[in-house]
């Protein structure tokens, strides 16, 4: 392990009644948006005809409860380590906690749920509401998930209905168990994702190239931050087509993408600022603390906003506030 290890070993997770019967049945405008409608959202917009990701891999139902394993946190600022539940304590204080997963890691969907359980868990003695916001959730299907948060059901029964396996095109397996705890846990579920043909457009032919419509219903953009743009630079490398597609468009296409979940947010969590927790969960890339993080600061400074991951070496915990730890 590369982080220094207090001399008594973490215990075992445990999961409580509801989280382990969830995992066992594993079923540049400048216009101000409220977070409540889908502006972001072009009105021709319709889901695809199937997944941009191709076929999706089939996983067992069962793929994130096996992943399960004792975990510690770590803290870049003074590299401390912390046991399980003092971290989530920690974690517990922000106001916003952005969580960068990699879709189809199981660890990754462990610690999700972990994170909504020990924000549960803190929920009664601190009297603060808890929102988990998802960025494989486009922001028109916000209704859709409002119906499902009200009366929760097996994923199998939402997914049809944000057209889940061609908008985002990973294994439900590795979503279902989140979903459903939180739902189960009384969370308030946000949708956060973006129109794929604006960010498609914008990939391919950059922002000049939208309509005045289409740029009315954009946030305010910066793209200014340097760090943002280095590890941008540095992970489009690894892109598939990497060569052949314009990488200034698709730098663009994340900014826009970064700004409006930054946006929508921001102006949820400063309706009751003190009152309410947001976990986000978007892609690793976005919740470095140059992306979603540091927009979110950019709007309302007074917020506490974390940036967390999971980190195999010290290196990838750079640019994260907190990171898990796993065994």
């Amino acid at each position: 392990m590369f982080f220094s290890s207090p001399s008594t070993r973490a215990p075992m997770p445990k999961l409580s009644t509801l989280s382990l019967l969830l995992l066992l049945v594993g079923c540049s405008g400048q216009k101000n948006h409220k977070y409540g409608e889908s502006e972001w959202t072009m009105p021709e917009d319709r889901p695809t005809a199937q997944s941009s990701k191709g076929e999706v891999q089939e996983v067992p139902e069962d793929v994130v409860r096996k992943a399960a394993r004792p975990f510690r946190g770590y803290r870049s600022a003074d590299e401390r380590v912390f046991e399980e539940e003092t971290f989530l304590t920690y974690l517990a204080s922000a106001d916003v906690i952005c969580f960068g997963e990699i879709p189809d890691s199981p660890i990754h969907h462990y610690a999700e749920l972990r994170l909504i359980e020990g924000l549960s868990d803190r929920r009664p003695v601190r009297g603060f509401e808890l929102a988990v916001g998802f960025e494989m959730v486009r922001i028109t299907y916000q209704p859709v998930l409002k119906r499902y948060e009200d009366a929760p059901r097996p994923f199998s029964f939402l997914s049809p209905k944000i057209f889940f396996a061609d908008e985002w095109g990973y294994p439900e397996a590795y979503y279902a168990p989140v979903f459903e705890l939180a739902a189960s846990s009384n969370a308030r579920l946000f949708a956060l994702g973006m129109s794929k043909k604006l960010t498609a457009q914008i990939e391919e032919r950059g922002l000049s190239s939208l309509t005045a419509d289409q740029k009315a219903v954009l946030p305010r953009l910066d793209f200014s931050n340097a760090e943002h743009r280095a590890v941008f630079d540095a992970r489009i490398k690894d892109h598939p087509d990497f060569g052949t597609i314009d990488v200034e468009n698709h730098y663009q296409a994340q900014v826009v993408r970064d700004e409006v979940i930054a946006d929508r947010s921001t102006q949820f969590i400063m309706e009751r600022l003190g009152a309410r927790k947001l976990l986000i969960f978007a892609e690793e890339a976005r919740c470095h603390r140059s992306g979603i993080p540091a927009r979110m600061l950019r709007r309302s400074p007074e917020l506490s906003v974390v940036a967390l991951n999971v980190a195999k070496d010290r290196s990838s915990a750079d640019g994260y506030d907190y990171s898990f730890q796993f065994e």
